[in-house]
């Protein structure tokens, strides 16, 4: 008999929750759809995926390859700070359930908040934690 841990177990649920077979068996992988929202500081696609709320926060789509030095201590500084703090108050938790890290590639912020699948608008609550942000960001 195959002993599995916990953890094999979620991995390959995940795996499997990432691929379905078309009308030949063929596995396809399949892409989050995310919503997309233009605020005033920022630029956010978000979705809800799995149980997890994740969101890729960009620079504003009015801020171009010309102009984006002026925002890059603001957005590798300041933005960090206020996401950090709008985020624990918002969601009244810290990590490990809260997290975020800099895509350098991307020159964006990811943001996962764990297990808000539960909600009845897991996405609406979201929203109203991306309008908290924006505040806050344009209040600074």
């Amino acid at each position: 008999m195959q002993t599995r841990s916990v953890r094999e177990e979620a991995s390959l649920k995940d795996l499997s929750d990432g691929f379905a077979a078309d009308g030949d068996g063929t596995l396809e992988p399949q892409p989050v759809a995310f919503k997309v929202q233009d605020l005033r500081t920022f630029r956010a696609e978000y979705a809800l995926k799995d149980q997890d709320l994740v969101v890729h926060f960009f620079l504003p789509s009015n801020v171009t390859e010309h102009t984006a030095h002026q925002y890059r201590d603001w957005w590798l500084q300041k933005f960090p700070l206020l996401l950090d703090q709008v985020a624990q108050s918002y969601f009244e938790e810290g990590p490990p359930r809260l997290s975020a890290k800099y895509t350098e590639e991307m020159a964006s912020w990811w943001f996962k908040a764990q297990g808000y699948d539960h909600l009845l608008n897991p996405l609406g609550y979201l929203e109203k934690f991306l309008v908290a942000l924006d505040d806050a960001c344009a209040a600074a």
